[in-house]
Parts: structure tokens; C-alpha cells; sequence
């Protein structure tokens, strides 16, 4: 039972300012928009249609709707605000973010009734507290069809999340396709033509796709398939086999050109068993030749060289925090930092040495099927996104702090080894909810049981949704 001092009805993520009424009125199904975001309207109707069942046509911008998206310069980015009133909706903002977060806070609002579909009287006006609120899904070790990346986004979409991660390439394989390295893309690997279809999904939704490879380590494809252009070391790359790094700058420039709209490229860059780098007499080599000490140098040494290669081809590098502190000083700082473990260098740490970081702690926010430990919505409601956890602090009396706020992007929740969305969507639905309440609210406004009766009736329209989109009915 939902709380009394909480409305019945009310957005997840719970917005900034908000005042929602008992009352409900029908709503003329109709959505207007200006003609920039018009693509935004589209994919309110077709959610409309899919949750519950209305038929919403569009109209011009001008014309008589019960829906109306309205340009408002004085909001920016993903700030959104909306009023429900005397039969009509309006959705302000200035950004496809901006109407892509206001609209999806209006699908939660929205009930069908007695055949009609109706809103209560209610205003909004909301903007996240953090940037980067995301969802990374383990694609290379996966079998998870096309149809469910779609639902990964239907369902970041939702919850106003706005960065979908997926791993495309590990140690078990490429899911990727590739002109320059034909022999990479593994059985199950997606299609430039789905991929297009999953790029133009996101943008039209708002959301930033941030594609992933891995390199030096996690790289067996690589290193089995073109031991010529990458070494042989058979589970990582060779820095210093002759041409390896010209081989990594073109595989980046391939993933560049499969997803041209992405503003950051995610190379890994984590758990390398550096350690055979000092047996090797081509690693060795290269080390005498460039002055670098040891193999934890290299490591680093092989980070600056591929951030600086995703840098040359105009993206942002992202890389998992997995890497030494020596040689750290080389990498740019326009690097974005993964901090998951805090073993190999921590937030505070890479913070105060100028990097940007994303909070991506173990716990709370992994999801290991393979893993008896699940961690539950209370857990991550109690986080907080510039905080980290170990992984075994089982009672939370270890954290990590980032000093450097201004530093911490955000958070995401990371599902790895999963095997599709059958098997794993419960616990992620009930997490990533959470997980977006928590990175859009700093503060939480409601208590954990409030929020969670909040949940439990915004849930219903998107999990039935998906339900039948597994099923092919949708």
C-alpha cells in the first residue's frame, strides 16, 4: 500500500517538485510537437499504443491536442516540466533529452480507463541531479537476441536513465562486425544494420549508446585471430609486437565507423596479467626502446597509447579502472574512469589526480548470475553514487569517498555474464529502478518503503510491455 503522505500516482524517479491530485480527466489522444521534435512525439505515441493500448495520432503543431510538446528556453539539457490540467497536457523542455525524460515521467502518469486514457491533475517540474545514469549489459558473453536490446533501452527509457552500455568483445568473443578484421565477429554477432536500427533507437530516445571493446587484456579473439597484427600472447595483445598499436587505432576507428553518433568509445583497459609482458623479448624490447621501467609502466604506457587513439578519431575514452597508477600521469584526463573495484586505483584517487570518473562499485551494483550474492533495491537505495564499496564489506564499514564530487559523473548498474533477458530481467528491472531513483535523486525524498510502493505501481505498464515484447506480441 502506497503511503498517505505519498500521491498514488506519482513518477519513478520521483521528481524534483511535483503536485499530483486525486483527480483524473480523460485526455484527447492526440500528441503535438514542434517540428524539430517530432521524433520525440513519435515515440510517445508508439509507447502510448504498447502500454496501454490507445490509439495516439499526430497532428500538427498548431492543431488541437490533448498532448502538446512545447519549446521552453528556459530549461535545459534533460530538464523537463510538465502540467496536467482542464483536459489537456503540456510537456516543456528544450532538448530531445529534455522532452525524451518529460515524456516518459508522463507514461507513468497515465491510466486507461473505461476505455479512455486519462491523467491526474498534476505539475512537475524536475531535472537529474547527475549526468551519466546508466545500464551495462554483458553482450559477449550472452546469447541475447536483437529484439532484447530494444528492451534494454524500452526499459532505460522508462526510468529517464540516459547512458546504455553494451559489452560487445570479450575473451569468449566479438559481437561486433568488422570491415578492416573480418575474421573477429564471433557466431551471434549483430549486424551493421541491426546496429543502425539500436543507434538511431537510443538517439530518438535520448539515450547515449557507449560501445565497448576490450584491449590489452580480455582480447583472445584478437590474439587467436590475427596473431600477426596483435601478437600471440593468446589472451592479450603484444605491445610490442611490431605494428600492434597502428592494428589497435584501426580496430577503433572500426567501432568508430560502425557507431558514428557515439561520443565515447569504452577499450577496457582492465585485469591484464602484465606479468608475462617481462618474459616476453618483444615486450622487453620495447620497454628498452621507449625508457619504460617495468611491465606495470607498459600497462600504462599501452592505456596512454589507445586513449590517445580513441582521442584522434574525436571520441571520449572511457576505460575500466583496472590499471596501475604508474605511468597514470601519461593518460589524459579527458579520459572517463570506471571505478569498480577500487584495488587497482580507487575514486578518491583517480579523482584527485584530474580524471572523471563513473561509479560502477561491485556493491551494490553488479549483477553476476553465476554469483550466489545478488545485491537487493534496499542496498543500492541506501548508496550513494560517489561512494564506493568494497566487495567484501559486507557491512559497509569500508567505503571510499570521492572528495572531487564534481568529479563523479554518476553511476551505472553492470549485469555481467548474463544470458538473456528470460533469465536475468527481474532483478534488473527491481535494481535499475532503484538504481535510476539514486543517481537522478542525490537525496532520496521518500523512504525506502515509500519509494518502493511507488515503484511497485509504476512497474506494472513496463514489465507487462515487456512481457509481451518477449513473446512476440508486441
Amino acid at each position: 500500500m502506497i503511503p498517505k503522505d505519498v500521491p498514488a500516482v506519482c513518477p519513478v524517479p520521483v521528481p524534483k517538485e511535483w503536485s499530483v491530485g486525486g483527480e483524473f480527466f480523460d485526455v484527447f489522444p492526440a500528441v503535438s510537437a514542434p517540428p524539430e521534435f517530432s521524433r520525440q512525439a513519435d515515440v510517445l505515441r508508439g509507447y502510448i499504443a504498447r502500454l496501454y493500448g490507445a490509439s495516439v495520432p499526430a497532428v500538427g503543431p498548431e492543431a488541437d491536442a490533448g498532448i502538446r510538446l512545447i519549446f521552453d528556453g528556459t530549461l535545459s539539457g534533460e530538464a523537463y516540466a510538465l502540467e496536467a490540467a482542464q483536459g489537456a497536457v503540456t510537456v516543456r523542455a528544450a532538448a530531445v533529452s529534455g522532452f525524451s525524460r518529460g515524456c516518459a515521467a508522463l507514461l507513468q502518469l497515465l491510466r486507461r480507463r473505461g476505455g479512455a486514457l486519462t491523467v491526474p491533475d498534476c505539475t512537475l517540474r524536475d531535472a537529474p541531479d547527475t549526468a551519466w545514469r546508466g545500464m551495462m549489459v554483458d553482450l559477449a558473453r550472452g546469447s541475447y537476441p536483437f529484439k532484447e536490446l530494444l528492451v534494454y533501452a524500452d526499459l532505460c527509457y522508462y526510468y529517464r536513465l540516459s547512458v546504455l552500455h553494451f559489452h560487445f568483445a570479450d575473451g569468449c568473443g566479438y559481437k561486433l562486425p568488422s570491415r578492416r578484421f573480418p575474421a573477429l565477429p564471433c557466431e551471434g554477432a549483430y549486424t551493421d544494420g541491426e546496429l543502425r536500427r539500436l543507434t538511431e533507437y537510443l538517439r530518438d530516445r535520448g539515450i547515449m549508446l557507449l560501445p565497448e571493446i576490450e584491449m590489452p587484456a580480455h582480447a583472445r579473439p584478437l590474439a587467436e585471430r590475427y596473431p600477426d597484427r596483435f601478437g600471440d600472447h593468446k589472451k592479450m595483445i603484444c605491445p610490442g609486437h611490431p605494428g600492434v598499436f597502428e592494428a589497435l587505432d584501426e580496430l577503433i576507428g572500426d567501432v568508430c565507423d560502425v557507431f558514428p553518433d557515439a561520443p565515447y568509445i569504452h577499450i577496457g583497459c582492465d585485469e591484464a596479467d602484465y606479468g608475462r609482458w617481462e618474459e616476453c623479448p618483444k615486450c622487453r624490447a620495447f620497454m628498452r626502446e621507449n625508457g619504460i621501467p617495468d611491465a606495470g609502466a607498459l600497462y600504462s604506457e599501452t592505456v596512454r597509447r589507445c586513449t590517445d587513439s580513441v582521442l584522434a578519431h574525436g571520441r571520449t575514452p572511457v576505460v575500466w579502472e583496472g590499471f596501475p597508477a604508474r605511468g597514470t600521469e601519461n593518460i589524459s584526463r579527458e579520459t572517463v574512469v570506471m571505478v569498480f573495484q577500487s584495488t587497482y586505483q580507487n575514486a578518491r584517487e583517480l579523482t584527485e589526480a584530474g580524471f572523471r570518473v563513473v561509479n560502477a562499485s561491485w556493491q551494490p551494483l553488479y549483477i553476476v548470475p553465476s554469483r550466489p550474492k545478488f545485491w537487493q533495491p534496499s542496498d543500492i537505495y541506501r548508496w550513494k553514487y560517489t561512494r564506493w564499496l568494497l566487495e567484501d564489506d559486507a557491512d559497509g564499514s569500508r567505503p571510499i569517498d570521492a572528495e572531487r564530487t564534481d568529479a563523479v559523473l554518476g553511476a551505472q548498474l553492470c549485469l555481467w555474464e548474463g544470458r538473456d533477458y528470460r533469465t536475468d530481467g527481474e532483478i534488473v528491472e527491481r535494481n535499475l529502478a532503484v538504481l535510476a531513483e539514486r543517481t537522478w535523486n542525490a537525496s532520496p525524498p521518500l523512504s525506502h518503503a515509500a519509494f518502493d510502493a511507488l515503484y511497485r505501481e509504476a512497474s506494472a505498464p513496463i514489465s507487462d510491455m515487456i512481457a509481451r515484447a518477449l513473446e512476440g506480441k508486441d
